[in-house]
């Protein structure tokens, strides 16, 4: 149906967040997608582009893999992320799959990433003002640029301008990031786990997650 086949979800995993869905390679074969090549998956209002690939070192931290499994199912992953707690499908639930026609990966800037990487490196030890100097830089290099706008969004949160931080994530909900990897919202509530993992408290961090959703 519009270029897309849906098949039921067959298992969860909830120790690895992965889940195995009725779709065969063949199934794959006949829409068009080929070996490691991205395609996508979605489940109601959200799709994510994913690689049909062969281990999980085949993509980035934290991005999609699909394998076809010994049984000769499709399994969905993510690098050392949880698929299932973005896809929000449960057993039985419908999801889709589509061939996705530009596997150009997009070029980023060298320098702007970098700066974005150092800007989450003081994060992280919750220097918000020397991240925030950064991020801007980074935003000069390459404006509009999604994850360094979420980025600046967290420095605004950590040093405690609230309303600045609220005002970019509600103007980026449901904004698709990394090339249709991600949706800025997802990345958001991530993020704010990680910072908690990390020992990182904000008195905001409930209410950003319940905006986010």
């Amino acid at each position: 149906e519009d270029g897309k086949a849906f098949a039921k979800v067959m298992s969860l995993s909830q120790t690895y967040g992965n889940l195995i869905a009725e779709f065969c390679q063949n199934d794959l074969i006949k829409l068009g997608i080929e070996k490691d090549t991205f395609f996508e998956v979605g489940y109601k209002d959200k799709v994510y582009k994913i690689l049909w690939g062969t281990t999980y070192s085949d993509v980035n931290y934290g991005f999609w893999i699909a394998f076809i499994t010994s049984e000769g199912y499709l399994k969905i992953a993510r690098n050392f992320k949880n698929a299932v707690n973005l896809l929000k499908c449960s057993v039985d639930d419908e999801i889709y799959i589509l061939k996705r026609d530009n596997q150009t990966i997009p070029k980023s800037n060298a320098k702007a990433d970098s700066l974005g990487n150092l800007a989450w490196g003081e994060l992280l030890q919750n220097n918000p003002a020397e991240a925030e100097k950064y991020t801007l830089e980074a935003l000069k290099i390459s404006p509009g640029t999604k994850w360094l706008t979420m980025n600046l969004a967290h420095c605004y949160l950590l040093g405690g301008k609230v309303e600045e931080a609220k005002k970019i994530f509600t103007a980026n909900k449901g904004q698709k990031i990394l090339d249709g990897s991600f949706y800025f919202e997802d990345f958001v509530i991530e993020d704010i786990e990680y910072f908690r993992k990390e020992k990182i408290e904000n008195e905001y961090f409930d209410e950003i997650i319940e905006l986010m959703k």
